[in-house]
């Protein structure tokens, strides 16, 4: 599975899985201690509000409590009296506005409720704090989770009801659910990001390694690893420019040996192949018993002037194996289609396209371009240029990188001209399709 990935993309992946279980981990982590602390902080406050409406109910049903006496005796205090004349639907109606969705009592054997149902209840939550003790506990009604919370009253037996909504509750762990595992997928992408830049360090020493490499499997031998000052690396970078200079001596050798044997060869070889081409032309005048060995041996100096051709041809290629060619740059400002190219100093001149032009030889932009000769051939002679023009104008220019500098122009041809020129001495040969001319010409050119 590994093997489909880069070494670069493993090390993004390291990263990104790494970076991706830490912050998973954490948010495990801070989920459960968050949705531990918000719950107990819902329950609680729950709890508390019951309690509050709780107290306020018995205070409107038996007044404010009055002491018990004589507590030096340990008497048992009586159960408080209830106000006759209270309604409790009233005080359930007066409690203070709280975020309840319900509340119910259960007073002297009967139920008083305003919106909840006793029977969504458990029955065992309601014997429970029926026997005295507060409870509370998380219960579905009709589809909505709440809270249910029970408080005792004064009297055994009595005991006031709420239940609490947990829509807010349940958005808030949401929320923070969503920002977790958001907060977990973006330091995942963090990672692999910061994988890539350190694979992207990391792995520089080895993109040379391959750029080198491939240099010299090319057939540049002198090509060498700059790294051997590295702590990690130095042993690696020597080794292989050690193996790398070993092989440039040992192919530098080989090309010498077959250069020499070949150059040494050559001299006996074309004795014995001009002494076999006389022993052939006068093969008929041989005994018959000799004229076979003759044409075998014939055979073999063929094959072994072939195998010295070959000796030589490697020699050459090895020689020549150094020569590597790169591009500079690209330009198509000079379209010479078959007209010839001139280069002086750092400049390059010729036809483009029909018209003179200049372009500079450092980053190919165009220096100028005028004069339409159309599609001629040029002659360089010194400094001068001598320009036959399609239309049959012979044109002389002095070029410059700033300017052609034209001097003069006569006529030759009436015809198109299309053919290279050629000149000897103060002679000027030049031609078309139709007819050649032979001119004589005194040049005052300066050689640079």
């Amino acid at each position: 599975m590994l093997g489909r990935f880069s070494l670069r993309g493993r090390v993004m992946l390291a990263y990104g899985l790494l970076a991706l279980g830490l912050s998973s981990a954490l948010a495990l982590v801070t989920w459960g201690v968050v949705s531990d602390y918000l719950t107990q902080q819902r329950e609680s406050s729950a709890v508390i509000e019951t309690q509050d409406n709780a107290a306020a109910l018995h205070y409107g049903i038996f007044g404010a409590p009055e002491p018990c006496r004589p507590a030096r005796e340990r008497a048992e205090c009586g159960s408080p009296t209830p106000n006759p004349n209270v309604s409790v639907m009233d005080l359930l109606n007066t409690l203070p506005s709280t975020d309840s969705a319900a509340a119910m009592l259960y007073y002297e054997d009967q139920w008083y409720s305003l919106t909840g149902r006793p029977a969504d209840l458990p029955s065992d939550l309601i014997a429970s704090v029926r026997a005295g003790s507060t409870e509370h506990r998380r219960i579905t009604v009709n589809g909505q989770q709440v809270l249910a919370v029970g408080v005792p009253l004064t009297r055994p037996g009595e005991a006031f009801f709420e239940w609490h909504p947990l829509d807010g509750l349940d958005n808030t762990l949401r929320t923070v659910k969503i920002t977790l595992i958001a907060a977990a997928i973006v330091t995942a992408m963090i990672g692999l990001a910061v994988g890539r830049l350190a694979s992207t360090l990391a792995l520089r020493p080895l993109a040379e390694l391959t750029r080198v490499a491939d240099a010299v499997a090319r057939g540049k031998l002198d090509a060498r690893l700059q790294a051997e000052n590295d702590r990690d690396l130095g042993g690696l970078a020597r080794s292989f420019n050690q193996t790398a200079a070993d092989l440039e001596r040992r192919v530098a050798a080989d090309a010498r040996f077959a250069g020499d044997v070949s150059h040494e060869l050559r001299t006996p070889l074309m004795t014995m192949l001009n002494s076999m081409q006389l022993i052939q032309n006068h093969s008929t005048e041989l005994p018959a018993a000799v004229r076979e060995p003759v044409e075998l041996l014939g055979y073999d100096l063929d094959r072994f002037r072939r195998l010295v051709i070959d000796l030589l041809e490697i020699s050459r290629d090895d020689a020549d194996s150094k020569l590597t060619a790169r591009l500079v740059w690209k330009s198509i400002r000079m379209k010479a289609k078959f007209a010839h190219l001139f280069a002086r100093a750092d400049s390059l001149y010729g036809l483009d396209d029909g018209i003179f032009a200049c372009v500079d030889l450092q980053d190919g932009s165009l220096r100028w371009k005028e004069g339409r000769y159309g599609h001629g051939q040029g002659l360089l002679v010194g400094d001068l240029y001598l320009l036959m023009a399609e239309s049959g104008e012979l044109v002389l220019l002095r070029p410059t990188p700033d300017a052609p500098n034209e001097l003069a122009r006569f006529r030759v041809f009436s015809a198109k001209t299309w053919n290279p020129l050629a000149f000897s001495g103060d002679r000027l040969l030049v031609r078309n399709d139709q007819e050649a001319a032979c001119l004589r010409l005194k040049l005052a050119a300066r050689e640079n």
